[in-house]
Parts: structure tokens; C-alpha cells; sequence
């Protein structure tokens, strides 16, 4: 019933006003909000769905496969403070087509190293994704204090529709993504296993990831330290780096990132593993996923201004370990799908909260450090449970794995709640 209630709201309460709040967006937020939907097509939608099928039908071990995914986060996680710390020197729109271009060298590498022989292909595989991870860092610590040049009352909406645009993009590439292969086969004549049909449909989805190039060719030209007016109007003296919240805040995105990447990176392959369900289905499933958790993201304002930024993110960690302990108990793909698709639909909500919490808990010429701390722990979380999560599925299965991801995540809505209940900082908003 309160599923039923939020999508009436959503479309036929304010749908028309989330239409007029997007255009009254800035440019430079709109062209973002424009590439960023085209990366997360190509990139969460097709290359996620695929990649690791891809692998296992280069018949790769699951430990290497982990290895590689663990190695792009390591990556993102290493590059990220330091981008976050020198991008105040350099202009935005330089960030982000730099980002962009390493991007799409990383991607030429990791689709064409399955045509080169064992041992060069996994070097090749690893070097990709190293290059993938720094460029997804430009980007991800580059867009944090992008938003927040937005009005102060557009701020939460900001972040809203990043998350949309991210799973309006991902739901759409995950469709392509299910069918790219069999598509492929036809027309190539190949195996419907064929590690060759995956290739050729990894290699035009970097294609439409070239493209994510074009909005950000048009963004003004502007140093994230450059504050607005508001900004200047509420602020004293420059204050030093917060380094003890930062590594709180470090902290506490580390552990919440080992249960969304165990989830995301994994999902796929235990429908394909553990249920044999085919890729297209998968597709399907996980686009389903996304599409069903747009309403939620769009929500994620509301749900702020009803409850507050606190207890939006202290429930969404409570309500995302239910969904994990479905996965880990699941029996039938069904039982599967339903968990996954509570987990997308909680952080959807609890997502844009916390990101827009962590970047109003600083002054503005801190943001970027904050954004660094913020998606680098993100980064590292991510890379210990990809790389602990294929020796524990290889070891144990899929099920205990995604136990200790839940205990995992816990830890974090423990942490979460009792630092910021001691400093009195629940009720915190953006500035």
C-alpha cells in the first residue's frame, strides 16, 4: 500500500513539478545531468550487465574476476582525494573531458584484451581497469560540488536527479544490454555462449560512451573554488580542513559501500551461476530494478523535508541489510529479484540524502576534499568486497557472501547513528 501511495504521488502530484524544478536547474547542471545519463546507458546499463558474463565466458576464475572489479575500485579509491584535493586549482570543464577520455582508453582496453593470449589478456584487463577507476573518479569528485552551485533550495532536487538520470540510464542500457548478445549472434552467426558476441556488444557500448563527451564540451569553464553569493553572504574566515568529520564520514561510507558493491557487481552472476537464468532475463530483472526505483529517487526530496537527512539515511541502512539477508537466503531467483530490487529501491531514496548530507557538513572551498573522502571510501569499500567476495563465493557460495556483506553494512548504520546523535548533528541540513 505505501508503495502504491508513493508512485500515485510521485506521478500524479508532482511529476510536473520535479519537470519545472529540473529546467530551473543551471546549465552547467543540466549538460552534467545530459553526459551523465549517457555514461550510466553505456556504463551501469550495458558494460555491467555484460562484463563479467563476458569473463566467464573467456572461462576466467571467479577470484580473478573479483581481482579485476576489486582493482577498478582500488583505482577510483586512490585517485579520488587527490582529485578532490587539486581540482580546486583546475577548471571544471577540464576535469571532466579528461576523466571522460581515460575513461574510454580503459574501456578500448578491457573489450580487446580477450583477443589477446592467456597472460597478456589478464594484464591487459587489470591496466583497464586501473584507467577506468581514475576516470570514474574525475568524474563522481567532480559532480559533488558541481550540484551544490545549484540554490540552496535546489540542492536536495539536485541530487535527486542525478541518482534519477543515473537509473533512467542504467535501466535503458540494461535492456540493451540483456539482448545486445543474442542480437550480435544473429547477425554474426556466433554461439549464443559465444565469449565473441559479448566482445562486439561491449565494443558499441563504448561507442555511445564516447558520446557522454559532448555535454561536457559545453559546460562553462569554472573553478569549483569559486563560491556563490549565498556562499560568501553566510561564511566567516577560511576555516581549516575538518579532517576528524572527514574520516568519520571516511569511515562510514567504507562500510556502507561493501553492501552495494557485493550486490551490484554480484547480482548478475548469481541468477547466472546459482539459477542459470539467462542473460537476457537478467537484463530484464536488474532494468526493472532501476525503472521501479526512479518514483523513489524523485521521492528522496519529500522525504528529507518530512523526516530530515538523518533519519532518511539512518532507515534506508536499516531497511537495505533486509533486503541483503533476502538475497542470502533465496532459494528461487525469485525470492532473489525481490531483495535486489528492495535494496535499489531503499537507496534510491537514502542515496541523494546522504550524498547532499556529507557535502552541507563543510564550507564550500571544502567540498571537493569532502567529495574525494566521500567517494574514495566508496571506492575502497568497494574493492575489499569485490575482492574478498570472489574467494568467498568460491570458497563458501554466494550465501555467506552476501551474509557478511549485511553484518557489514550494520556496522555502518551503527556508526552513523551513534556519532552523529552524539554531536547533535541529526538535524543538519545542506547549506
Amino acid at each position: 500500500m505505501v508503495t502504491i501511495c508513493l508512485f500515485h504521488n510521485i506521478y500524479t502530484m508532482q511529476l510536473p513539478g520535479k519537470i519545472s524544478a529540473f529546467v530551473s536547474l543551471n546549465k552547467n547542471i543540466r549538460l552534467y545531468l545530459f553526459s551523465y545519463f549517457i555514461i550510466h546507458f553505456a556504463y551501469t546499463g550495458i558494460y555491467m550487465v555484460l562484463f563479467n558474463l563476458y569473463l566467464l565466458r573467456l572461462d576466467l576464475s571467479l577470484e580473478f574476476i573479483g581481482t579485476v572489479n576489486s582493482v577498478l575500485f582500488v583505482s577510483f579509491a586512490a585517485m579520488a582525494m587527490p582529485i578532490g584535493i587539486i581540482i580546486k586549482r583546475y577548471k571544471i570543464r577540464n576535469v571532466f573531458i579528461i576523466g571522460a577520455v581515460i575513461t574510454v582508453a580503459s574501456w578500448l582496453l578491457t573489450v580487446n584484451a580477450g583477443l589477446f593470449t592467456p597472460g597478456t589478456r589478464e594484464t591487459l584487463f587489470i591496466l583497464g581497469a586501473i584507467l577506468g577507476g581514475t576516470g570514474a573518479a574525475a568524474n563522481v569528485v567532480t559532480s559533488f560540488p558541481l550540484l551544490m552551485t545549484c540554490r540552496t533550495e535546489q540542492r536536495a532536487t539536485a541530487f535527486s536527479f542525478r541518482l534519477v538520470t543515473e537509473l533512467l540510464g542504467g535501466f535503458l542500457g540494461s535492456l540493451a544490454g540483456g539482448f545486445l548478445p543474442t542480437i550480435v549472434s544473429s547477425i554474426f552467426h556466433l554461439g549464443p555462449d559465444s565469449a565473441e558476441a559479448y566482445r562486439i556488444s561491449l565494443f558499441g557500448a563504448m561507442g555511445v560512451m564516447i558520446l557522454s563527451i559532448l555535454p561536457l564540451a559545453k559546460i562553462e569553464n569554472i573553478r569549483l573554488a569559486e563560491k556563490l553569493p549565498e556562499d560568501r553572504k553566510n561564511q566567516g574566515s577560511p576555516a581549516a580542513i575538518p579532517w576528524g568529520l572527514v574520516a568519520v564520514l571516511f569511515a562510514f561510507a567504507f562500510l556502507n559501500a561493501t553492501g552495494m558493491s557485493a550486490t551490484r557487481t554480484f547480482f548478475n552472476m548469481y541468477l547466472d551461476r546459482r539459477f542459470s537464468l539467462p542473460s537476457k532475463y537478467i537484463g530484464i530483472l536488474i532494468a526493472s530494478a532501476r525503472l521501479l526505483s526512479m518514483p523513489s529517487a524523485l521521492a528522496a526530496p519529500f522525504f528529507v523535508s518530512k523526516i530530515g537527512q538523518f533519519n532518511t539515511i539512518r532507515i534506508g541502512l536499516a531497511a537495505s541489510t533486509v533486503g541483503i539477508l533476502l538475497l542470502a537466503v533465496a532459494s528461487t531467483w525469485q525470492l532473489a529479484a525481490i531483495g535486489y530490487i528492495f535494496i535499489v529501491l531503499i537507496g534510491a531514496i537514502s542515496g541523494p540524502a546522504s550524498e547532499s548530507f556529507n557535502q552541507g557538513l563543510v564550507k564550500p572551498e571544502h567540498r571537493s576534499v569532502m567529495s574525494g573522502a566521500h567517494t574514495g571510501a566508496f571506492g575502497l569499500g568497494g574493492s575489499a568486497m569485490i575482492l574478498s567476495g570472489g574467494f568467498l563465493i568460491s570458497s563458501f557460495g554466494f550465501s555467506r557472501m552476501f551474509m557478511v556483506s549485511m553484518c557489514l553494512k550494520l556496522a555502518a548504520l551503527v556508526l552513523f547513528w551513534a556519532y552523529f546523535r552524539r554531536h547533535e548533528l541529526a538535524s543538519m541540513r545542506a547549506n
